[in-house]
């Protein structure tokens, strides 16, 4: 199969050249990697010289915003994974790893996240969204509302609900470490929500205030066959939280 197989992700979301977004990919299955290249406003795929690299259809793609999430994915599974990126002024593209444009969407304020989200086994995979206001800054807004969305292969939203706050990190726990699967939003005022693959809200937890909002959630697995964990990380704490039993 011709994986696009992340090696590489770093995270300043302040940098001009934005290498949170910057990565190494496989895009040809040769053991070699290529650079997926994220800058301002525009996206590049580069060959590195080695392998098959030397032979790879270089190429440059306009997004006319700057991006705040990508994702590489094979959303149809068809052994080829497309590249989904997310813009500042609201759209989401999906392209093939020939720069051919699969869709495009433009669901409206800033596309701050993305995340796959696998429904069941066998089914295939879709994408979690977030959408939030959009700050004159280039950073986070620091107010509410904020939007989930789940959209299938094709691009097509599913659903959407409103989050009475501005979200600050997503994570997808496919394999339910609460006993179902959930799609787990982090907040600026120190919430954390988890949804159904439906929309539906299935458990929350209120952090103290005092270290300030989500910055990143991480699952952990725990060992015994126990329940998995989820990191939740702030200013200066990282709390551990059970799935499901937070409130």
């Amino acid at each position: 199969k011709r994986g696009l197989k992340v090696l590489y992700e770093s995270f300043n979301p302040g940098d001009t050249d934005l290498p949170q977004l910057t990565r190494l990919v496989d895009i040809n299955g040769d053991g070699h990697y290529e650079l997926l290249l994220a800058r301002f406003a525009t996206l590049q795929l580069i060959g590195l010289g080695v392998g098959d690299s030397e032979y790879i259809q270089e190429w440059e793609y306009a997004l006319n915003a700057a991006p705040p999430a990508a994702l590489v994915i094979d959303l149809d599974e068809d052994g080829e994974n497309e590249v989904i990126v997310g813009t500042r002024d609201g759209r989401l593209h999906s392209l093939s790893v020939d720069r051919t444009i699969r869709w495009l969407n433009a669901p409206g304020e800033e596309i701050a996240f993305l995340a796959r989200a696998r429904t069941a086994p066998g089914e295939p995979p879709r994408v979690a969204l977030v959408r939030r206001k959009r700050a004159l800054d280039g950073g986070s807004s620091g107010a509410g509302p904020s939007w989930l969305e789940l959209r299938a292969a094709t691009g097509e939203r599913l659903w959407t609900t409103v989050v009475d706050a501005e979200v600050t990190a997503l994570v997808v726990d496919e394999r339910g470490a609460s006993g179902t699967a959930a799609i787990v939003l982090g907040t600026d005022d120190g919430q954390v929500l988890a949804y159904d693959f439906d929309g539906g809200l299935l458990w929350q937890a209120e952090l103290a205030e005092r270290d300030g909002g989500v910055r990143f959630l991480v699952f952990s697995d725990a060992p015994g066959g126990q329940p998995g964990r989820l990191l939740v990380g702030r200013q200066e704490t990282i709390t551990s939280i059970t799935p499901g039993d937070a409130g």
